[in-house]
């Protein structure tokens, strides 16, 4: 499984795209860069819209206009719906106001199962 065991997938750039070497093969990343890219991705993807696993991703549509406690509660549902293998401890999410486009920039932090803490953000 790789480093940490949390396995080993495609690195992602900003945008999503794979992000590809000098030799335009696609990179690879293994352990909690891994898992932690995964997460972020969980959390990038709405509730519904992964036709092989509807329950996969953020239920955005409980948590858009919702209190900062949706919020948290809503990512902490997708995170250990997928990750409760990995994740030892969500330790604090913290939740920005609003932007003008009705983002939220959060962080997240959190213990993993080989007690290796890590923080994290992403837009929501």
């Amino acid at each position: 499984m790789g480093e940490s065991g949390y396995g080993k997938t495609w690195a992602l750039q900003a945008n999503g795209d794979i992000k590809l070497t000098e030799l335009n093969s696609p990179e690879f990343i293994e352990g909690t860069r891994a898992v932690v890219q995964d997460m972020k991705v969980t959390l990038a993807t709405i509730r519904g819209e992964d036709p092989f696993d509807e329950n996969h991703g953020l239920d955005m549509f409980t948590v858009a206009g919702g209190s900062d406690e949706e919020l948290r509660f809503a990512i902490t549902e997708a995170l250990l719906d997928d990750y409760s293998d990995v994740i030892q401890e969500i330790n604090e999410i913290e939740i920005n106001d609003p932007d003008e486009n009705r983002e939220r920039d959060v962080s997240i932090d959190l213990t993993l199962v080989d007690n290796e803490r890590y923080t994290f953000g992403v837009i929501v």
